[in-house]
């Protein structure tokens, strides 16, 4: 397996999160979040060229967090926006359109069960904590990764998870 593409992935998490605090917290940190929004832009996009079975669940991560409205903050946007100047340069991978869709709608769904936890909408407390930690897609990822033995799906959004649960935890 990629060690670079697991650090990258690792790193992208510590970001993205980091980025969240920053903006979620009004921190007078603007231009940090910015940078960091850049970097983890870069990284996204170096996953995506470096692994194009990993890209076809990352591109889906992002499209489903533009469409639940998670790309809400100058730094995510600065992310967002570098990741698709370093494709538009360096050349998108080739994408499995059946796999981005799979993983597009675990991952969206993924997004409205945590919104369904955040505002109590579900009442079991298991099942709304499970939510939170967005368990689908890697679910689906694991599936996935058990189908094709391409075992760095399963791992590269693993080790992003790790990456941002950390600086989660860290902030508490």
């Amino acid at each position: 397996m990629a060690p670079e593409i697991l650090a990258a992935a690792f790193a992208t998490g510590i970001l993205v999160k980091l980025v969240d605090q920053i903006e979620d917290k009004k921190l007078k940190m603007k231009n940090m979040s910015a940078l960091l929004g850049i970097f983890y832009g870069f990284l996204i996009a170096y996953v995506m060229i470096k692994s194009p079975i990993v890209a076809n669940l990352w591109m889906a991560a992002v499209l489903a967090n533009i469409a639940a409205g998670k790309i809400d903050a100058a730094g995510h946007r600065f992310g967002i926006f570098t990741m698709l100047i370093v494709l538009i340069l360096m050349g998108f991978p080739q994408f499995n359109f059946y796999l981005i869709a799979l993983f597009l709608i675990t991952a969206y769904f993924d997004e409205h069960l945590k919104n369904m936890g955040d505002a109590r909408k579900i009442k079991n407390k298991t099942f709304a904590k499970m939510a939170s930690y967005r368990v689908v897609l890697e679910l689906t990822a694991f599936a996935v990764s058990v189908y094709t033995g391409e075992w760095i799906l399963f791992a590269s959004i693993l080790a992003f998870d790790v990456g941002y649960a950390m600086i989660n935890k860290l902030n508490k």
